[in-house]
């Protein structure tokens, strides 16, 4: 009976059909033969164009205990492999601290091999065995001594005093952030505050280093991370502090029958807080935002100065603004200081013009100004400007011998001087190739803090009347271009001063169209 099973299984196992051999993309019996497919279709598309690759340093300089970022492609495949520096006899490995898509943030090693050679090679080796090179590229580092590079200080020639101590102010893209957090954690910075402009579509964050030590610090981060802007925190003053401030005085012609549709215009202000209860606000629509972050309390004067002339409307009195019924948008970012002066943060006036941008407001006053040019406030203002938006700032009032104020001297900003009832220029206004144009600012009433009034002095005051002249064309047509507004402030400027633009004038009075018929 056994046998007879086996026989049976046999005959089974021989007879039966090989279903491994079936080919299950053979076409039925009498249809057309398929055609070959090529391997090389089948094979995955992305093994080789996905390979990790280094291709460059962010710079060509470092030194031991530095951190260094490598550019490349697909680095966050990397498994299993160190980044390492390499010569004829040694072989370092990296410490790599960040890993994205396209640059590994790293840490130099200082073991004392490091100094047997000037200039090393990247290499790549294997992580289980670091003296085993993987691969070669052809990228070099050179290492430089540490003490030389801090007596070289070519990014930052001396120690800024008019800024917030021990701050260091950060702009850079999402990913670049990421890297920056990383680093400041291992070299034990703390990150002060985080902001998120989503607008800029970047990150800005505020790092607490020693004061002493900051110079050197942003000298070596501006190295390692060149793509992210990276400066102290300065201050910028209000143009009416006591050394801009002055009684003042001005008349502005009226056009009431050139603001239809100004109810539906919004502008903006960057400045101090706003005395909302002053009846010259009476009836207006102010979106106020702090963004002092609890540090210091909020300047209410010259913010509720320059407010009133941008929308004031006090008929009772015989005074109205220059654009009553237009909502404004108010950012505060003025605040006094120990001294009695009052400042803003680069950090702050970063934060309020994103806010701007992000509730469509295309008309921004600034009436403040300091004398240190900042890379993040230069970044944010031109992508400001390339959104369309358009700043107006104060000239400065520090006299005619002066250096350049900020943000005023920035390309992207408006600088606006103030002249008298005469067309004088205004005697403590700064002068330079950076003015646009003029504007009244001697002699302009304006509400104060309290519901009083007085007359002020000052190319802050000169501002919000050149805004008031854009917001003419804007109303005209609200879908001009920043450089066709620009252009239409330099067509009906009335020329003051030297034929054409000119230090002290720049190209002259900003002037209101007259013919407001197609309104």
């Amino acid at each position: 009976m056994r046998a007879l099973i086996i026989f049976t299984i046999l005959i089974f196992a021989v007879s039966a059909p090989s279903f491994a051999q079936i080919d299950p993309n053979a076409p039925p019996p009498g249809a057309a033969p398929v055609q070959p497919r090529d391997p090389a279709r089948d094979r995955a598309p992305d093994r080789e164009d996905n390979k990790p690759v280094i291709t460059g340093i962010a710079s060509a300089c470092a030194r031991p205990g530095d951190m260094m970022a490598l550019n490349g492609r697909s680095l966050s495949a990397l498994e299993n492999v160190l980044p390492a520096l390499a010569d004829n006899s040694t072989v370092l490995p990296l410490q790599v601290l960040n890993k994205s898509e396209t640059r590994l943030m790293v840490k130099i090693p200082t073991e004392k091999a490091i100094y047997d050679s000037e200039h090393y090679r990247i290499v790549l080796v294997d992580a289980r065995r670091t003296d085993k090179v993987i691969e070669r590229t052809d990228i070099t580092v050179r290492l430089c001594p540490y003490e030389e590079e801090r007596l070289e200080n070519p990014v930052v020639a001396s120690v800024d005093v008019d800024a917030e101590a021990g701050e260091i102010l950060i702009l850079a893209s999402r990913e670049i952030a990421s890297e920056i957090e990383s680093y400041a954690k291992e070299k034990e910075y703390p990150i002060l505050r985080h902001h998120n402009l989503a607008s800029f579509g970047d990150v800005l964050m505020v790092l607490d280093v020693l004061d002493g030590d900051i110079v050197y610090v942003i000298r070596d981060m501006r190295k390692i991370f060149p793509s992210a802007e990276i400066d102290r925190n300065h201050h910028y003053h209000s143009s009416g502090a006591p050394r801009l401030y002055a009684p003042a005085k001005v008349k502005w012609p009226a056009a009431p029958g050139c603001l239809k549709g100004v109810n539906k215009l919004s502008i903006g202000l960057i400045d101090g807080d706003i005395d909302q209860s002053h009846s010259a606000f009476r009836g207006q629509k102010i979106v106020a935002k702090n963004f002092l972050d609890n540090k210091g309390q909020p300047d209410r004067a010259h913010g509720t100065a320059i407010a009133s002339i941008l929308i004031g409307n006090a008929p009772e009195s015989g005074y109205y603004g220059m654009l009553p019924g237009a909502k404004l948008y108010a950012a505060t970012v003025l605040r006094k200081a120990p001294k009695g002066d009052d400042i803003a943060t680069a950090e702050a006036v970063a934060q309020a013009l994103d806010w701007m941008l992000k509730n469509k407001v295309r008309l921004i006053n600034i009436s403040l100004a300091g004398d240190k040019p900042n890379r993040i406030l230069s970044s944010v203002f031109e992508k400001t400007s390339s959104k369309g938006g358009l700043v107006f700032a104060a000239a400065g009032n520090n006299g005619a011998q002066a250096p350049p104020v900020y943000p005023a001297a920035l390309n992207n900003v408006i600088a606006v001087t103030a002249i008298d009832a005469a067309s004088h220029v205004y005697k403590q206004a700064n002068r330079g190739a950076y003015i646009d144009f003029s504007a009244p600012g001697v002699d302009i009433w304006s509400a104060q803090e309290g519901g009083t009034g007085a007359y002020k002095s000052g190319t802050s005051y000169a501002v919000p009347h050149a805004l008031a002249v854009a917001a003419q064309s804007l109303l005209r047509n609200g879908s001009l271009s920043h450089d066709l507004i620009v252009e239409s402030l330099k067509q009906n400027a009335k020329d003051l001063g030297a034929p054409g633009h000119d230090k002290t004038y720049g190209w002259g009075l900003v002037s209101a169209q007259s013919d407001c018929k197609s309104q």
